[in-house]
């Protein structure tokens, strides 16, 4: 419907009105980009005629049929300014900045609010600048590219109040540029959690594309919201059958509610079902329980209990009543109220029902975020909890409770980009690529189709690319295996062949457990760092960890050679010892190494059992746990490997993310 609805609004500009229009972009508080030409347009009557007065300077518009546009000359950073357009009608425009201005996209981690980062209390308060300048356009879709974004929040100044509900990773980046650079910054924020890259894409960018360019040529074609209701229907269908086979479920009733089963098995939450042998591999119904002790003082006021994250659906009780439940909604925190009235002195019990229908399913929150605060203790709920399996099932192919539409094609790109692409930036900061994890290899393609796409659109073959290389996340392996986050990684680093693009390593800024980090400040200051090196040619600095370079086979030992070494090679703990290198011989059996720094570019790899090693790796995992590998910057070396031996993802080119998609 979306689309709909913005499809008529642009008509209703079009033919209904006989004055001047402006897209949101084109409005009070923006940021021009400085030193180039700078389009302006929008929509009028037929034969109107437009002049724009600027900086002192009058301009007359060209109008095409129902739109107009004129090219402002290149103009030195400063401001604020007035603008004044004039048709059949007159529109004022204050406090325009001419600065530096970026796009920033991608998914959930670019997504990530600076009111939800570890040290927001610490930072938003300091967040005022009036010469940095937020824009957000909302998450939408369209399987037409639309000429105006159908949600945004127009240009504001950056305050405390403004940069709560805005990107906290663009937030740091475009703070670190506005102080080193000392001109104003304008920041459009475009984003959607979930996304895959090739919704990103546009249909013309896709065309001929081997797994997507057939669906992308027939986009324009497809009825999203039928699509949508009948997933609907198919998964209410669904879940009716798991109700009725749920063994702890009976006639509308949730029996295994209704007292405490001290008899049913144990594991320790808060844990995933992967990560209990047991329970692996798991879909349909698992029940859980806890008992906890109360007093009198703790019931005289209503509680409440927090769970932390939950896949994907959860029913909640105390003592056999129900007090929470959401559905499909796997990234929030369960958090629910407690009456008074349900609490007694002494024993009482916690049921939690959790449906998990894609990936993988249980309690998904960290230890500290499992607890019942009643009005006179806070009583943590980790630990051993009582399980049992209600309805062990393969859920059906296909699955959804609605069409994904996060990972169409093309479809983020119409809604979200689009509208954007008459706008004049420096530079594109990218962060996204998790939901893409599966199909890693396929994703240097994609990604770098994506880039020419965009170029092509902003009508700029040179502009920039900074982006974020995925961090350490997902259980610390005992042993070196190949890995799905390792190989996305490596695709990302396939594209900085593209010219005009760099890449923020974050392989330590990561948390196993969480693929949302909490701490943006850092993420931020990289991307900075390598816009201001490459793309503001500031060389006065290193702007990373050392990049593998070469290497050479020595006897029982390869020598790596790195670039970008700084001062010279060194690690964080100021020992001799590297940790993170994995080395093999022709059978392809990777063992941990013993790495030793032997001059300032080189590392010398080695193992006991490996008497004729052909490839080493480092830092090749979806969390390569404890790295210390850098140069004097502080910031770690780049993951890589010297071998191109299939691995996970390899020939995956397309998977059924209807069961579930990676935020």
């Amino acid at each position: 419907m979306k689309y709909i609805l913005s499809f008529f609004f642009i008509t209703f500009i079009f033919s209904a009105s006989a004055t001047i229009k402006l897209p949101s972009l084109v409005s009070s508080n923006m940021v021009l980009q400085r030193n180039v030409s700078v389009k302006i347009w929008g929509w009028c009557s037929k034969a109107e005629k437009i002049t724009i007065s600027f900086m002192g300077k009058q301009y007359k518009a060209v109008v095409k049929d129902t739109t107009w546009s004129l090219l402002l000359p290149a103009m030195k950073e400063g401001g604020p300014y007035e603008m004044k357009l004039k048709g059949n009608n007159e529109i004022v425009l204050k406090n325009i900045l001419i600065g530096e201005v970026w796009l920033c996209s991608g998914q959930s981690n670019m997504g990530f609010l600076m009111m939800n980062t570890s040290n927001a209390n610490e930072e938003m308060p300091k967040a005022s600048y009036k010469n940095i300048r937020l824009f957000t356009i909302k998450k939408d879709y369209s399987v037409k590219p639309l000429q105006e974004a159908a949600d945004v929040i127009k240009w504001e100044e950056c305050t405390p109040a403004s940069v709560a509900a805005f990107s906290a990773v663009a937030y740091f980046f475009g703070k670190k540029l506005h102080e080193d650079l000392n001109v104003p910054i304008g920041l459009v924020w475009s984003a959607y959690g979930g996304s895959t890259i090739e919704s990103w894409i546009s249909k013309e960018g896709l065309a001929g594309e081997p797994t997507f360019g057939k669906a992308a040529a027939k986009i324009e074609q497809r009825d999203l919201n039928k699509e949508i209701k009948k997933n609907n229907e198919r998964f209410n269908a669904w879940i009716s059958t798991v109700n009725k086979m749920d063994a702890g479920y009976d006639n509308a009733s949730y029996n295994w509610a209704n007292k405490l089963h001290a008899d049913w098995s144990k594991a320790k939450m808060p844990a995933t079902w992967e990560n209990i042998t047991a329970l692996k591999n798991k879909d349909g119904v698992i029940w859980f329980q806890k008992e906890i002790q109360l007093t009198a003082a703790d019931i005289v006021n209503d509680a409440n209990i927090s769970l932390g994250a939950v896949a994907d659906e959860d029913f909640t009780f105390i003592n056999g009543q129900q007090v929470g439940h959401r559905f499909d909604d796997r990234n929030k925190k369960r958090e629910y109220p407690i009456s008074k009235s349900l609490l007694k002195e002494g024993s009482n019990f916690i049921t939690v029902r959790i449906t998990n229908y894609r990936d993988d399913g249980g309690f998904m929150g960290k230890a500290d975020e499992l607890f019942v605060q009643t009005s006179n203790n806070k009583i943590y709920l980790s630990g051993e909890w009582n399980y049992k399996i209600g309805l062990d099932t393969v859920v059906p192919t296909g699955l959804a409770r609605q069409l994904n539409t996060r990972q169409v094609p093309c479809i983020l790109y119409n809604a979200m980009i689009a509208p954007a692409t008459n706008y004049i930036f420096k530079g594109v900061i990218w962060y996204q690529g998790e939901s893409n994890a599966l199909r890693g290899f396929q994703y240097r393609e994609l990604f770098a189709t994506m880039i020419k796409d965009w170029r092509k659109k902003f009508n700029n073959q040179k502009l920039p690319f900074v982006y974020v290389q995925l961090p350490n996340y997902k259980k610390i392996l005992a042993n070196p295996a190949d890995a799905e986050w390792a190989e996305i990684r490596e695709s990302q680093s396939e594209v900085l062949k593209l010219p005009y693009t760099s890449m923020v390593c974050t392989i330590e800024q990561g948390e196993a457990d969480n693929i949302h980090p909490k701490y943006k400040n850092e993420v931020g200051k990289r991307l900075a760092l390598q816009a201001e090196y490459n793309v503001y040619g500031i060389k006065s600095f290193v702007p990373s960890g050392p990049v593998y370079k070469s290497l050479k086979v020595v006897g029982n030992k390869i020598l790596i050679e790195f670039d970008v070494t700084g001062a010279g090679l060194q690690t964080t703990d100021n020992g001799k010892k590297i940790k993170g290198f994995a080395i093999a011989g022709y059978d392809k059996n990777f063992v941990w190494a013993n790495a030793e720094i032997v001059d300032k570019k080189t590392v010398a790899v080695s193992a006991g059992g490996i008497k004729k090693p052909v490839a080493v790796r480092y830092a090749w995992a979806d969390n390569p746990g404890e790295i210390n590998l850098t140069n004097n910057t502080g910031m770690p070396a780049y993951p890589f490997r010297t071998d191109k031996w299939k691995g996970k993802t390899e020939g995956i080119k397309i998977l059924d993310y209807s069961k579930g998609a990676v935020q």
